[in-house]
């Protein structure tokens, strides 16, 4: 009798668990999602290698069905079907209306951090590409002042221009960092971060995705910060030195309004996100050292060897090319007397050697 007493009690625990991580957004709501989301990235997964599929899928048995046909009638090779089958089996991570993120593997896991907006404002109409400049002197030795974000902290920022990127991706490696604790206050007051982001023109209303360094744990957690949110998911943490083959963020479109970022076809973290104008979206990879306050000579913690290996972007409905292929975005203002788009700041703290980043 004691027995079976236990058992109802631990059954009834685990009722109360399930009610508990689907409370606010119901099981077969979420699943759904779940479940658009892998047709949405298989169906892209198949574009990207030249193969579009006109039918509508509602099914992702449907599908995969038809992905066997593909398979077996040589029209895809093993490279892609495996990459297929691991988004069929990928954690899935969304973010409901109410800020409440949801794994298609783990339930609810969490709430979207309310941070302060790190974006400075722009009120002038820039150009879309970069010019030819008259170069003023500050470009080889400029103040936190004079570089856009520079009070924000350390970084090295290639950016492209303002021509319509929908997509980036490439293998990263994460640095290895140290942080150290401010003596004055004791404690951490410096965080490393690897992304990519899209700017909107004039630089508003832009978004990062990529790896948030966590200093109390040591480790690097996915994540895709836009304004006053940030959408952190430690179910995946990644540590220092790590290779992540096929890191890939992605707007997919102005219908759905969704940006994504993939991770090694295990791992896709989607938050809804709307633009001002797609067709003049900027793309760019940084990796940095935040410190609020930043005067160009007072962070004490180092970032060595960031990799952005095989890095390709891509504009709508076209196949990814080299980064380096594309033009870097520049431009001195002279009304607010600041750098916009790529820069490495300050440059006595940024080191290359080959790929590889450091800030020291």
């Amino acid at each position: 009798m004691k027995n079976i007493r236990l058992l109802l009690l631990v059954v009834l625990l685990v009722l109360i668990t399930v009610t508990c991580v689907f409370a606010k957004e119901s099981e077969s709501e979420l699943n759904a999602q779940f479940e658009q989301l892998k047709i949405d990235n298989i169906l892209f997964e198949l574009e990207e290698n030249g193969i579009d599929l006109e039918n509508e899928y509602t099914s992702l048995d449907e599908l995969l069905i038809d992905v066997d046909k593909l398979f077996n009638e040589s029209k895809i090779n093993l490279k892609i079907k495996k990459n297929i089958d691991k988004l069929t089996k990928a954690d899935y991570v969304i973010e409901s209306n109410d800020g409440e993120i949801y794994s298609s593997k783990h339930g609810r896991c969490g709430k979207v951090e309310k941070i302060e907006e790190n974006l400075e404002k722009v009120n002038e109409q820039l150009p879309l590409k970069s010019l030819d400049q008259i170069v003023p002197m500050s470009k080889e030795n400029p103040t936190a002042s004079e570089v856009h974000g520079g009070t924000g902290g350390a970084f090295s920022r290639e950016q492209l221009e303002f021509i319509g990127f929908y997509k980036i991706k490439a293998d990263i490696t994460l640095p290895t960092v140290t942080i150290n604790k401010n003596p004055e206050t004791g404690i951490y007051d410096e965080q490393a971060w690897v992304y990519f982001g899209f700017d909107d023109e004039n630089f508003a209303n832009g978004i990062e995705a990529g790896f948030a360094y966590q200093t109390g744990t040591h480790r690097w957690l996915p994540y895709i910060r836009y304004g006053e949110t940030l959408f952190k998911y430690d179910d995946t943490p990644y540590y220092d030195g790590d290779f992540i083959e096929m890191v890939r963020a992605r707007v997919t479109d102005d219908s759905t309004n969704n940006v994504q970022l993939m991770i090694d076809y295990e791992t896709i973290i989607s938050r809804t996100k709307q633009f001002n104008n797609y067709n003049t979206l900027s793309v760019k990879k940084v990796s940095s050292i935040a410190k609020d306050g930043f005067d160009g000579t007072n962070i004490s913690g180092s970032s060595i060897d960031c990799i952005f290996d095989d890095c390709r972007a891509g504009t709508i409905d076209e196949p990814y090319e080299d980064f380096e292929d594309f033009t870097l975005y520049s431009y001195w203002s002279d009304k607010y007397k600041k750098w916009y788009g790529t820069i490495d700041w300050p440059l006595s703290m940024i080191d290359r050697s080959g790929n590889a980043i450091s800030i020291d």
